[in-house]
């Protein structure tokens, strides 16, 4: 059964199908769309991001300066005497305190099936003629072009494929991290076959994960630009996150491991032990970590009545019966954990997910994925607060 999608990503890669971006586009290829900024009206206040002032006034965490030669954080007063003296200003995790860009976030999040905590939105101010000179960053993301107009210049990247840090032309060291996943010497300019974009009020440019890019503000109107970065975990990040909660589910991993006290034999068998460990990884498991959904509080939504019943051994159904929408039912193997999720639902307030696993016990993945079950077939409300 295919996915529901919110309006926001077709909102952001229009006209072009979602279905075709999601095939053809996401996450290696970079697209650029054009429409009018109304195209958002529905998903984002654009009243509230009216000027870098008024944005930068909001903003409660330190905002980086940029200029060439001059890379700092300042609060937002100064900030803002930087821009007026040319400066460009990045402000990041502004979905925090501006609610009409946290909405955007979390719809971009749904309509591409990840956690909400891989979603962030940054605003970019730069005057007329500022710009970004030849880098290219370690996340995916949709720049939004708000106000003013901009030329991006844009080039594959030959040099690192699927970088984990950012790097810009002119940085004093490239890292070691970088250095060992480099093909060779990063270039010093814009690699032949670049493109030239120029986006408008309403543009959208979808950049993935280390594609050189440059931009400048051109026209007399300041530019006020919004990015949804999607920072998305990689395959070596979800192996070892599936391996260590398999791992610390045993006490002898969760032990202190002083290297003056580790015996030779001792390491070996515990790397033995986690060798099979990675060998019995489940592929669904590198995708159901059960954080997001155990530390959050959640509460039921408005039903009639909720009801559990075991009609077979191994077979326990829960029916949740709710006035305009019918009756959901849910059918679970675990009873242990058809009885928690009945608990939830029956209570008038909310509980935390870590408490209800605390209370009933079982496997926190089996749970985790329960919940989530739950608040996507909208019987649950999830709250992070």
């Amino acid at each position: 059964m295919s996915r529901p999608r919110t309006s926001a990503l077709r909102a952001l890669v229009s006209p072009l199908q979602e279905d075709v971006f999601l095939r053809d586009y996401f996450p290696q290829r970079l697209h650029v769309s054009h429409g009018p900024l109304g195209r958002f009206a529905r998903l984002l206040d654009v009243d509230q991001l009216k000027d870098a002032e008024s944005v930068a006034r909001a903003c409660r965490t330190r905002v980086r300066v940029w200029s060439r030669g001059v890379d700092v954080r300042v609060d937002g007063v100064d900030a803002m005497e930087c821009y007026r003296a040319g400066m460009t200003l990045y402000m990041n995790e502004v979905e925090r305190f501006i609610p009409a860009v946290d909405r955007l976030v979390r719809r971009v999040a749904t309509d591409l099936g990840i956690p909400f905590d891989s979603c962030g939105g940054e605003l970019i101010a730069s005057k007329p003629g500022a710009g970004a000179s030849m880098h290219f960053d370690s996340d995916d993301g949709f720049n939004i072009q708000i106000r003013g107009r901009k030329r991006w210049r844009t080039a594959p990247n030959r040099w690192v494929a699927h970088p984990l840090v950012s790097y810009g032309v002119g940085f004093a060291d490239i890292g070691r991290q970088l250095s060992a996943h480099a093909s060779g010497p990063m270039p010093d300019r814009m690699p032949a076959g670049s493109r030239t974009h120029y986006v408008r009020p309403g543009s959208v440019v979808y950049l993935p994960r280390g594609t050189w890019h440059e931009t400048q503000v051109v026209g007399r109107d300041e530019s006020l630009a919004l990015v949804v970065n999607l920072r998305v975990p990689n395959w070596a990040d979800r192996v070892i996150e599936a391996l260590k909660r398999r791992l610390l589910s045993r006490p002898r991993f969760r032990a202190t491991a002083f290297e003056r006290y580790a015996s030779r034999s001792g390491a070996r068998a515990l790397l033995q032990e986690a060798a099979r460990d990675v060998e019995a990884i489940a592929p669904h498991e590198l995708f159901s970590d059960p954080s997001p959904y155990l530390f959050a509080v959640f509460a039921p939504t408005a039903h009639e009545r909720c009801t559990l019943t075991s009609p077979a051994k191994a077979r326990h159904v829960l029916r949740v019966h709710r006035a305009r929408r019918g009756t959901t039912e849910l059918i679970f193997e675990d009873r242990t954990l058809a009885r928690a999720l009945h608990r939830v639902l029956a209570r008038p307030d909310g509980i935390y997910g870590a408490a209800l696993l605390e209370q009933f016990g079982g496997d926190g993945q089996d749970l985790g994925r329960a919940l989530k079950m739950l608040v996507t077939a909208g019987l649950l409300a999830r709250s992070t607060e």
